[in-house]
């Protein structure tokens, strides 16, 4: 989106963050329990728990390095999907024709009860 087809004084930031009390500092552990309430008339709440999965991915052959979870979204329009974000950093030098493993962990307490 330009700046040009918002409102002059809009601030393009609002696309890039979360409101401050949506902010999970440090990341999210993804074994978290989760309450929405008035979310639509045909699904008006959701409880439960993140997945418990964590992941690591390893560049070419290198340290592995844990991802981060920083982003959770709860899309209950058509299909009530919840799309889970991980993320890291390495240098771009690294990056260039870099093979990438990743490595994950599952944990059961995720499914043991809700929030």
């Amino acid at each position: 989106m330009s700046k040009g087809t918002c409102l002059r004084d809009f601030d393009l930031r609002f696309w890039q963050c979360a409101p401050p009390d949506q902010i999970a500092i440090p990341f999210l552990a993804g074994d978290e329990g989760y309450r929405l309430t008035a979310l639509s008339p045909t699904f008006p709440d959701a409880v439960g728990w993140l997945p418990g999965i964590a992941l690591a991915v390893q560049l070419n052959g290198g340290h592995w390095r844990r991802l981060d979870l920083d982003g959770v979204h709860f899309d209950w329009r058509t299909d009530h999907r919840i799309t889970l974000t991980w993320r890291t950093r390495f240098p771009l030098p690294d990056a260039g024709g870099a093979k990438l493993r990743i490595g994950w962990r599952y944990d059961t307490r995720a499914t043991e009860g809700a929030a």
